[in-house]
C-alpha cells in the first residue's frame, strides 16, 4: 500500500476518525467560518506531514478522518490542529 508509514521495523496505517463540536453552534455564526475551514484544515495539515483522508463540515460540527504517522502522537497532531485553526479562525472572523 502507497500509504503506509514505516518505522525501523515495522510498517502500520494509522488513521483516526475525529470530531469537532464548535462552542458556537448557531448556523449563522458558524454558516461564514465553515466555507474556510476545509482549506485551512488541509493547510496545516500538509505543514505537518498529515494527510485528511476525508472530512465534512457540517452546520454545527466537523467530522475529519485523519491519517498520522506513526512517529506522532495523536493528542499533539489534534491539539495541533484544532488550536492552530481556532486561532485562524478567531483571526479572520
Amino acid at each position: 500500500m502507497e500509504d503506509q508509514h514505516s518505522l525501523s521495523h515495522t510498517k502500520l496505517q494509522c488513521k483516526m476518525p475525529y470530531h469537532i463540536y464548535p462552542e458556537v453552534s448557531t448556523k449563522g455564526a458558524f454558516g461564514a467560518v465553515r466555507r474556510e475551514l476545509g482549506k485551512v484544515f488541509h493547510r496545516f495539515a500538509e505543514q505537518k506531514g498529515h494527510r485528511i483522508e476525508e472530512g465534512h463540515v457540517m452546520s454545527d460540527q466537523v467530522h475529519m478522518l485523519i491519517g498520522i504517522p506513526p512517529k506522532l502522537e495523536v493528542s499533539s497532531v489534534v491539539g495541533y490542529l484544532k488550536g492552530s485553526s481556532a486561532i485562524i479562525v478567531l483571526c479572520n472572523f
